[in-house]
């Protein structure tokens, strides 16, 4: 199955998972919302979290303004690189007068590649709230003084958070950070860790140009096939009907 030049086999058509953005080479088109509506962006925030693993199978995904203070990190460690994209994009959207973090389309140059960044995913786990993907982000906006962002936060999930949480004031900055960092996570649970990352910043959020980004957002956001990321293969696969 394809649509606006993307095949839900294998990313954009022609082009396997690509690098990540680097902030100082793009520019902000505009709130996803801009283009789509709230409502088809709420949709397809959930349709997206649905695709991620299915851990998620009945749990409730919410984009709404989140206290930084209130989230917890999962891991010890952060890539001074990309912590340094990741405060251009946040005094940018600040500039523009955008929300930190909303969904987004941003355009890359000198290519004119668009992507489509959704906000921080979290987890609600009794009076807890947790960072599974995004720590680099939170990390900016507390160091910056941003009390709030949006972020997608996802309630009722069938299993507990993969690591222990811990305190910012716990997170370290690294020039040389492990190449995995899980590994900087207390009592990490492998077979829970949900691969959020991977799915994010995989092809399937690039595409040649903004027109195309915004009619496969959506088209995903009104469609009724169910999906299934496949972390190993980098690859939307059709969800299989549960069996009677």
């Amino acid at each position: 199955m394809a649509y606006a030049g993307v095949t839900m086999t294998g990313g954009m058509t022609g082009r396997g998972p690509t690098e990540p953005i680097e902030a100082g080479d793009c520019r902000i088109v505009e709130a996803l919302e801009h283009f789509i509506g709230r409502d088809a962006c709420d949709r397809f925030v959930a349709r997206c979290v649905e695709a991620v693993s299915p851990l998620y199978d009945g749990a409730s995904p919410r984009l709404q303004s989140t206290p930084v203070r209130e989230t917890y990190p999962l891991i010890r460690s952060l890539d001074s690189g990309r912590l340094d994209r990741a405060e251009k994009l946040l005094a940018e959207m600040r500039r523009r007068g955008l929300a930190p973090f909303a969904p987004m389309i941003i355009a890359q140059k000198p290519r004119n590649d668009a992507w489509v960044i959704l906000p921080p995913v979290l987890e609600r786990h009794a009076l807890r709230t947790y960072v599974i993907n995004g720590h680099h982000r939170l990390f900016a906006a507390r160091s910056q003084g941003v009390k709030k962002v949006q972020a997608i936060v996802i309630h009722g999930v069938s299993e507990h958070a993969p690591a222990s949480a811990l305190r910012w004031r716990e997170v370290q900055v690294s020039h040389a950070p492990p190449r995995d960092r899980n590994q900087t996570a207390d009592d990490l649970k492998p077979d829970l860790v949900r691969p959020v990352a991977s799915f994010l910043r995989s092809g399937y959020f690039c595409f040649a140009s903004v027109d195309a980004a915004v009619r496969w957002c959506q088209w995903f956001a009104a469609s009724t096939d169910r999906w299934l990321w496949d972390a190993e293969s980098e690859r939307l696969r059709p969800r299989l009907p549960a069996p009677r």
